[in-house]
Protein backbone atom coordinates (compact mmCIF):
# COMPACT_ATOMS: atom_id res chain seq x y z
CA UNK A 1 0.00 0.00 0.00
CA UNK A 2 1.31 3.45 -0.92
CA UNK A 3 1.32 6.71 1.01
CA UNK A 4 -0.67 9.94 0.71
CA UNK A 5 1.54 13.02 0.43
CA UNK A 6 0.91 16.68 1.23
CA UNK A 7 3.49 18.64 -0.75
CA UNK A 8 3.22 21.74 1.44
CA UNK A 9 6.01 23.67 -0.25
CA UNK A 10 4.90 26.75 1.72
CA UNK A 11 5.85 25.14 5.04
CA UNK A 12 8.30 27.90 6.00
CA UNK A 13 5.57 30.51 5.54
CA UNK A 14 3.31 28.59 7.92
CA UNK A 15 6.11 28.24 10.46
CA UNK A 16 6.76 31.98 10.19
CA UNK A 17 3.13 32.67 11.06
CA UNK A 18 1.99 33.87 7.66
CA UNK A 19 -1.61 33.42 6.60
CA UNK A 20 -1.65 33.06 2.85
CA UNK A 21 -4.48 34.48 0.79
CA UNK A 22 -6.58 31.96 -1.14
CA UNK A 23 -4.89 33.05 -4.35
CA UNK A 24 -1.47 32.33 -2.82
CA UNK A 25 -2.56 28.91 -1.59
CA UNK A 26 -3.97 28.07 -5.03
CA UNK A 27 -0.74 29.20 -6.71
CA UNK A 28 1.36 27.05 -4.37
CA UNK A 29 -0.87 24.05 -5.02
CA UNK A 30 -0.51 24.54 -8.78
CA UNK A 31 3.27 24.57 -8.40
CA UNK A 32 3.17 21.36 -6.34
CA UNK A 33 0.93 19.61 -8.86
CA UNK A 34 3.13 20.66 -11.78
CA UNK A 35 6.23 19.03 -10.31
CA UNK A 36 7.24 15.94 -12.22
CA UNK A 37 7.23 12.94 -9.89
CA UNK A 38 10.55 11.86 -11.39
CA UNK A 39 12.07 14.92 -9.72
CA UNK A 40 10.92 13.67 -6.30
CA UNK A 41 12.76 10.39 -5.61
CA UNK A 42 11.03 9.90 -2.26
CA UNK A 43 7.55 9.53 -3.81
CA UNK A 44 6.82 5.95 -4.80
CA UNK A 45 4.96 4.72 -7.87
CA UNK A 46 2.01 3.61 -5.68
CA UNK A 47 1.86 6.87 -3.72
CA UNK A 48 -0.81 9.55 -4.03
CA UNK A 49 -0.54 13.34 -3.69
CA UNK A 50 -3.28 15.51 -2.22
CA UNK A 51 -5.14 17.34 -4.95
CA UNK A 52 -4.40 14.81 -7.71
CA UNK A 53 -7.70 13.01 -7.34
CA UNK A 54 -9.45 10.70 -4.91
CA UNK A 55 -7.02 8.59 -2.90
CA UNK A 56 -7.93 5.47 -0.89
CA UNK A 57 -8.49 5.99 2.82
CA UNK A 58 -6.20 4.65 5.55
CA UNK A 59 -3.01 5.31 3.59
CA UNK A 60 0.05 6.42 5.53
CA UNK A 61 0.08 10.20 5.54
CA UNK A 62 3.36 11.96 4.81
CA UNK A 63 4.20 15.63 4.29
CA UNK A 64 6.98 17.65 2.72
CA UNK A 65 7.18 19.16 6.22
CA UNK A 66 4.78 17.87 8.93
CA UNK A 67 3.34 21.23 9.96
CA UNK A 68 0.01 21.35 11.84
CA UNK A 69 -1.90 22.37 8.70
CA UNK A 70 -0.37 19.57 6.63
CA UNK A 71 -1.19 16.99 9.29
CA UNK A 72 -4.76 18.29 9.51
CA UNK A 73 -5.24 18.07 5.73
CA UNK A 74 -3.92 14.51 5.64
CA UNK A 75 -6.13 13.39 8.52
CA UNK A 76 -9.21 14.96 6.92
CA UNK A 77 -8.36 13.00 3.76
CA UNK A 78 -8.50 9.78 5.79
CA UNK A 79 -4.75 9.15 6.07
CA UNK A 80 -3.05 7.74 9.14
CA UNK A 81 -0.33 10.16 10.17
CA UNK A 82 2.50 9.04 12.43
CA UNK A 83 3.68 11.29 15.30
CA UNK A 84 5.83 14.20 14.14
CA UNK A 85 8.04 16.84 15.79
CA UNK A 86 6.11 19.74 17.29
CA UNK A 87 5.58 22.98 15.37
CA UNK A 88 7.91 24.71 17.84
CA UNK A 89 10.69 22.24 17.04
CA UNK A 90 10.09 22.55 13.29
CA UNK A 91 10.21 26.34 13.57
CA UNK A 92 13.44 26.29 15.56
CA UNK A 93 15.41 23.88 13.38
CA UNK A 94 14.35 25.48 10.07
CA UNK A 95 15.14 28.96 11.39
CA UNK A 96 18.31 30.53 9.99
CA UNK A 97 19.59 31.24 13.50
CA UNK A 98 19.78 27.50 14.16
CA UNK A 99 22.06 27.05 11.15
CA UNK A 100 24.00 30.24 11.89
CA UNK A 101 24.77 29.18 15.47
CA UNK A 102 25.90 25.78 14.24
CA UNK A 103 27.94 26.84 11.21
CA UNK A 104 29.99 29.48 13.02
CA UNK A 105 31.60 26.77 15.14
CA UNK A 106 33.54 25.48 12.12
CA UNK A 107 32.79 27.74 9.17
CA UNK A 108 33.76 31.41 9.22
CA UNK A 109 32.11 32.81 6.10
CA UNK A 110 33.46 36.29 5.45
CA UNK A 111 31.79 37.89 8.49
CA UNK A 112 28.34 36.33 8.10
CA UNK A 113 26.23 37.01 11.18
CA UNK A 114 22.70 36.58 12.49
CA UNK A 115 21.58 39.91 13.96
CA UNK A 116 18.56 41.19 15.87
CA UNK A 117 18.94 44.99 15.69
CA UNK A 118 18.97 47.47 12.82
CA UNK A 119 22.22 49.12 13.93
CA UNK A 120 23.93 45.73 13.74
CA UNK A 121 22.86 45.43 10.10
CA UNK A 122 24.06 48.97 9.33
CA UNK A 123 27.40 48.36 11.05
CA UNK A 124 27.98 45.11 9.19
CA UNK A 125 27.24 46.46 5.68
CA UNK A 126 29.04 49.78 6.24
CA UNK A 127 32.36 47.95 5.99
CA UNK A 128 31.91 47.97 2.22
CA UNK A 129 31.12 45.47 -0.48
CA UNK A 130 27.81 43.85 -1.31
CA UNK A 131 25.70 42.05 1.28
CA UNK A 132 22.65 39.83 1.29
CA UNK A 133 19.99 40.05 4.00
CA UNK A 134 17.95 36.90 4.59
CA UNK A 135 14.75 36.53 6.57
CA UNK A 136 14.82 33.63 9.06
CA UNK A 137 12.13 31.47 7.48
CA UNK A 138 11.90 31.57 3.69
CA UNK A 139 12.29 29.32 0.68
CA UNK A 140 12.83 29.24 -3.09
CA UNK A 141 14.94 32.38 -3.10
CA UNK A 142 12.31 34.51 -1.34
CA UNK A 143 12.77 36.74 1.69
CA UNK A 144 16.16 38.10 0.60
CA UNK A 145 17.40 41.63 -0.05
CA UNK A 146 20.76 42.69 -1.54
CA UNK A 147 22.28 45.86 -0.04
CA UNK A 148 25.50 47.80 -0.53
CA UNK A 149 27.27 50.33 1.69
CA UNK A 150 24.95 52.95 3.15
CA UNK A 151 21.41 51.68 3.67
CA UNK A 152 18.67 53.48 1.75
CA UNK A 153 15.33 54.43 3.26
CA UNK A 154 13.73 51.49 1.40
CA UNK A 155 16.38 49.18 2.84
CA UNK A 156 15.69 50.44 6.36
CA UNK A 157 11.94 49.99 5.98
CA UNK A 158 12.45 46.40 4.76
CA UNK A 159 14.88 45.71 7.61
CA UNK A 160 12.58 47.25 10.24
CA UNK A 161 9.59 45.25 9.00
CA UNK A 162 11.65 42.04 8.95
CA UNK A 163 13.02 42.55 12.47
CA UNK A 164 9.59 43.45 13.79
CA UNK A 165 7.99 40.34 12.33
CA UNK A 166 10.78 37.77 12.52
CA UNK A 167 13.04 39.05 15.29
CA UNK A 168 16.25 38.84 13.28
CA UNK A 169 18.07 38.65 9.94
CA UNK A 170 20.99 36.70 8.55
CA UNK A 171 23.57 39.09 7.07
CA UNK A 172 26.02 37.55 4.59
CA UNK A 173 28.49 38.86 2.01
CA UNK A 174 27.10 38.67 -1.50
CA UNK A 175 29.58 36.51 -3.38
CA UNK A 176 29.89 34.96 -6.81
CA UNK A 177 28.79 31.35 -6.41
CA UNK A 178 30.45 28.99 -8.86
CA UNK A 179 28.83 25.70 -7.81
CA UNK A 180 26.18 24.53 -5.34
CA UNK A 181 25.95 21.24 -3.49
CA UNK A 182 23.76 19.40 -0.99
CA UNK A 183 23.78 16.30 1.16
CA UNK A 184 20.73 14.55 2.60
CA UNK A 185 20.25 12.68 5.82
CA UNK A 186 17.69 11.16 8.15
CA UNK A 187 17.34 11.39 11.93
CA UNK A 188 15.51 8.56 13.68
CA UNK A 189 13.34 9.06 16.76
CA UNK A 190 16.15 7.46 18.77
CA UNK A 191 18.57 10.13 17.55
CA UNK A 192 20.57 8.03 15.09
CA UNK A 193 21.75 9.89 11.99
CA UNK A 194 22.23 8.41 8.52
CA UNK A 195 23.59 10.45 5.62
CA UNK A 196 23.82 9.87 1.89
CA UNK A 197 26.25 10.97 -0.80
CA UNK A 198 26.98 14.54 -1.96
CA UNK A 199 24.87 16.02 -4.76
CA UNK A 200 25.43 18.85 -7.23
CA UNK A 201 22.56 21.34 -7.36
CA UNK A 202 21.52 23.55 -10.23
CA UNK A 203 19.71 26.69 -9.12
CA UNK A 204 18.17 29.48 -11.18
CA UNK A 205 19.29 33.08 -10.66
CA UNK A 206 16.08 33.65 -8.70
CA UNK A 207 17.25 31.08 -6.16
CA UNK A 208 14.71 28.48 -7.24
CA UNK A 209 15.85 24.86 -7.51
CA UNK A 210 16.22 23.55 -11.05
CA UNK A 211 17.89 20.11 -11.00
CA UNK A 212 20.10 17.80 -8.94
CA UNK A 213 22.63 15.14 -9.87
CA UNK A 214 25.34 13.12 -8.07
CA UNK A 215 28.31 15.36 -7.32
CA UNK A 216 30.87 12.80 -8.44
CA UNK A 217 34.29 14.33 -8.98
CA UNK A 218 32.95 17.90 -9.11
CA UNK A 219 33.89 18.04 -5.41
CA UNK A 220 37.47 17.85 -4.26
CA UNK A 221 38.36 15.34 -1.53
CA UNK A 222 38.68 18.17 0.99
CA UNK A 223 35.29 19.64 0.01
CA UNK A 224 33.64 16.22 0.21
CA UNK A 225 35.07 15.66 3.69
CA UNK A 226 33.92 19.10 4.85
CA UNK A 227 30.42 18.56 3.47
CA UNK A 228 30.11 15.12 5.08
CA UNK A 229 31.32 16.48 8.41
CA UNK A 230 28.83 19.37 8.22
CA UNK A 231 25.95 16.95 7.54
CA UNK A 232 26.91 14.78 10.50
CA UNK A 233 27.18 17.81 12.79
CA UNK A 234 23.82 19.12 11.55
CA UNK A 235 22.17 15.73 12.04
CA UNK A 236 23.39 15.45 15.63
CA UNK A 237 22.24 19.01 16.36
CA UNK A 238 18.80 18.22 14.93
CA UNK A 239 18.55 15.11 17.10
CA UNK A 240 19.53 17.11 20.20
CA UNK A 241 16.80 19.63 19.29
CA UNK A 242 14.27 16.74 19.34
CA UNK A 243 13.75 16.72 15.59
CA UNK A 244 13.42 13.48 13.70
CA UNK A 245 12.83 12.84 10.02
CA UNK A 246 14.49 13.84 6.74
CA UNK A 247 16.88 16.75 6.39
CA UNK A 248 19.26 18.26 3.90
CA UNK A 249 22.11 20.75 4.05
CA UNK A 250 23.24 23.14 1.33
CA UNK A 251 26.80 24.17 0.52
CA UNK A 252 28.53 26.16 -2.20
CA UNK A 253 31.83 27.07 -3.80
CA UNK A 254 32.47 30.77 -4.30
CA UNK A 255 35.01 33.30 -5.55
CA UNK A 256 36.98 35.68 -3.36
CA UNK A 257 39.68 37.75 -5.05
CA UNK A 258 39.99 35.20 -7.87
CA UNK A 259 40.35 32.33 -5.38
CA UNK A 260 37.71 29.62 -5.08
CA UNK A 261 36.65 28.82 -1.51
CA UNK A 262 34.13 26.36 -0.10
CA UNK A 263 31.30 26.94 2.36
CA UNK A 264 30.21 23.52 3.69
CA UNK A 265 27.05 24.63 5.51
CA UNK A 266 24.93 27.49 4.20
CA UNK A 267 21.45 26.18 5.04
CA UNK A 268 19.71 23.39 6.94
CA UNK A 269 16.35 22.16 5.65
CA UNK A 270 14.70 20.02 8.32
CA UNK A 271 12.17 18.50 5.91
CA UNK A 272 12.17 16.79 2.53
CA UNK A 273 13.86 18.55 -0.40
CA UNK A 274 13.29 18.14 -4.12
CA UNK A 275 16.00 15.51 -4.49
CA UNK A 276 15.87 13.92 -1.03
CA UNK A 277 16.59 10.23 -1.39
CA UNK A 278 18.75 10.59 -4.48
CA UNK A 279 22.13 9.01 -3.58
CA UNK A 280 20.89 8.04 -0.09
CA UNK A 281 20.46 8.01 2.81
CA UNK A 282 19.64 4.32 2.90
CA UNK A 283 16.47 4.42 5.03
CA UNK A 284 12.96 3.12 4.59
CA UNK A 285 10.23 5.70 5.08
Amino acid sequence: MGALWDLNLDAELELAGHTMAKSGVAAMQRVAHQIDRSALPFIGARDFVLGEGKAPEHLTGRAWCPTPKAIDRLQRAGAKVAPAPSAAVLRRVNHRKFCADLSKTFDQFEGAQYVEYEDQVAQRVSSGGEWLLKRPLSMAGRGKRPVRGTLTNKDRRWIAASLRRYGGLQVEPRVIITAEFSLHGFVTRCGAVDTGEPLRQHVLRSGTWSATEPAGDTLTRSERDQLTCAAEVAGQALAEARYWGPFGIDAFRYLRENEELFRPLSEINARFTMAWGLAGPNVSL
